[in-house]
């Protein structure tokens, strides 16, 4: 029997992880770690990512990219904390405390039997016949991250909805999946490539794929922002996923309200300082005004809980 490979696996509730390989894709780093007793994630939930030889004091917050038989994540170097976790090479190991928070799938957002509830009214919907559903997948800068995982889900979902012959649970996704990632100039939107193998997955199950890269610069695919790229596409019927920057998280739930969308959420990025809700820091005020842990509460919301109606349909 063979001994493990770090002892111990667990301290202090958090897990020892080992780089397996860090390469820069673009302007992020994707970091994949082998992570003894990792148990599991959902997409968009994150971990809190340590150097085992960091100086720094606080850990920092990763959404999991993705995971196979090890666990992937993008990590962008805008700080001390994650400048030291680009440094590492394979070997180097790493405090790994998660998975936390609420992905999308707890959240509510993959749950293909749940009806639309009745849509504002929408030039889109009162322009032509209902079309399909779709899935519409939004991402903008790192916000990225945490998709690649999130299509594996999907893909998984339908594969069993299809060896189980439940066609119902298909029928969601009888509009194909539209992927908008939005990003500032063509470097950084190298990092579409971290979503290659979720689409496959997603095509070999027969589903109609299309990705649309934006650049705020023009260097690549569509000028503009995520929004630009579907603002004359999102109807009724569409399920809207989004991570990215609040501001562009808002700008999406304004264009949802317009369009009649009715299910969307979001996966919201914040300053975090302990990951698990004690140290308050990283707290929004929901649309009722009641104050809100994006670490623990979140960070998958939805859109009418966290931004609210009243400002776009007044």
């Amino acid at each position: 029997m063979c001994e493990p490979r770090y002892e111990p696996a667990v301290v202090g509730g958090r897990l020892r992880g080992e780089v397996v390989e860090n390469r820069l894709v673009g302007t992020y780093h994707s970091l994949t770690l082998g992570v003894e007793g990792w148990p599991g994630a959902q997409s968009g939930q994150f971990v809190m990512l340590q150097a085992t030889r960091s100086t720094c004091f606080l850990s920092r917050p990763y959404s999991v990219s993705d995971e196979t038989s090890v666990v992937h994540f993008l990590v962008d170097p805008v700080g001390q904390g994650s400048r030291e976790l680009c440094g590492l090479q394979p070997g180097h190991q790493v405090w790994v405390l998660g998975p936390l928070g609420r992905g999308f799938a707890a959240a509510g957002a993959l749950a293909p039997a749940a009806a639309p509830r009745r849509a504002a009214a929408c030039p889109a919907a009162a322009a032509g016949t209902r079309r399909p559903g779709r899935l519409v997948v939004l991402a903008g800068g790192v916000g990225v991250a945490p998709m690649p995982l999130l299509l594996r889900e999907v893909a998984g979902m339908l594969q069993v909805a299809r060896v189980q012959h439940r066609r119902n649970d298909r029928e969601w996704l009888r509009g194909g999946i539209l992927l908008v990632a939005g990003f500032r100039s063509s470097r950084e939107a190298a990092a579409v490539e971290v979503l290659e193998a979720g689409l496959d997955l997603l095509q070999s199950e027969g589903v109609d794929t299309r990705l649309e890269v934006t650049t705020e610069d023009g260097s690549r695919g569509r000028a503009g922002l995520v929004t630009d790229a579907v603002r004359a596409e999102l109807g009724p019927e569409d399920v809207v996923v989004a991570c990215g920057p609040t501001a562009m998280c808002r700008a999406v739930w304004q264009l949802c309200c317009r369009r009649g969308v009715q299910r969307a959420w979001f996966s919201l990025e914040a300053v975090m300082a302990c990951g698990v809700g004690s140290c308050h820091g990283c707290v929004i005020t929901r649309a009722d005004g009641v104050p809100t842990r994006v670490c623990s509460e979140g960070p998958v919301f939805a859109g009418d809980g966290v931004f609210g109606r009243e400002e776009v349909e007044a």
